[in-house]
């Protein structure tokens, strides 16, 4: 079956880290992640998305806008068609949402209490953003001037960006099967930021794994501007699943 869904994404606070292979379980086929070399080893980059979806509509209810709070964890891979993809390991959002994502959208979304900065102020100084379920994951970012952490290079400043955004297709697993999203939209003109995540208990349990390895600081992160997305989402078969979904406790 297929749906669409039409949104605009507001104060998309991109966070990336450079996770080492060893630290993940291995994706569902057809995927493969995109792994980079660096320091000896392989690394896959992951992004943690803090944003607002405003004005989500859905072809099945063309009357209705609805918005809400969301963080997603997603992995960076490689479709069976060598597209650049993401995989989306975990979805984050409000009591009121999450039980219609699952049941509905069949999408690996569990609930979470959502304390963003209010609409624009991210641009003009600091801030923080606070997402909780059992623990919370705390940010404190403010603009600062394009870099690079813990990482690879990927190139210059705007390669860098386009390696995380400008990936049209999103795969999630839910529990009827892979879900194939492909995405219309991407983010130019960002702002970097610089950020400080202190405390990331809840990105371990998003990530679904039991690996001890330590979570490694920030690679990059930035700000994106409103973004018009246009969904358009399709079942895979069930025998592509060969990973659970994971449950943030």
């Amino acid at each position: 079956m297929l749906s669409a869904s039409r949104a605009v994404l507001e104060d998309c606070l991109y966070l990336n880290w450079a996770l080492p292979r060893p630290m993940l379980a291995e994706p569902p086929a057809p995927l493969r992640y995109d792994v980079r070399e660096w320091q000896g080893g392989e690394v896959v980059i992951a992004s943690g998305l803090l944003f607002r979806h405003r004005r989500v509509r859905f072809r099945f209810l063309p009357l209705a806008r609805i918005s809400y709070p969301q963080f997603q964890l997603q992995l960076c891979t490689i479709d069976q068609d060598g597209t650049p993809s993401v995989l989306i390991q975990s979805i984050l959002l409000p009591v009121w949402v999450a039980p219609g994502a699952r049941w509905i959208a069949d999408q690996p979304a569990r609930t979470a209490d959502f304390s963003y900065p209010r609409p624009g102020s991210s641009v003009a100084g600091r801030s923080e953003w606070r997402v909780s379920r059992n623990s919370a994951l705390v940010v404190e970012a403010e603009p600062g001037s394009p870099s690079v952490g813990v990482g690879p290079q990927l190139g210059s400043w705007e390669r860098t960006v386009s390696y995380m955004c400008r990936r049209p297709v999103a795969y999630a697993i839910g529990a009827r099967g892979l879900h194939h999203l492909s995405f219309e939209g991407g983010a130019d003109n960002v702002l970097p930021m610089k950020a400080v995540v202190k405390n990331k208990d809840l990105l371990n349990r998003c990530l679904g794994t039991e690996s001890e390895m330590p979570w490694p600081e920030l690679h990059s992160a930035w700000l994106c501007p409103p973004m018009t997305a246009s969904l358009v989402a399709a079942q895979m078969p069930v025998r592509s699943v060969r990973t659970r979904v994971p449950a943030p406790g």
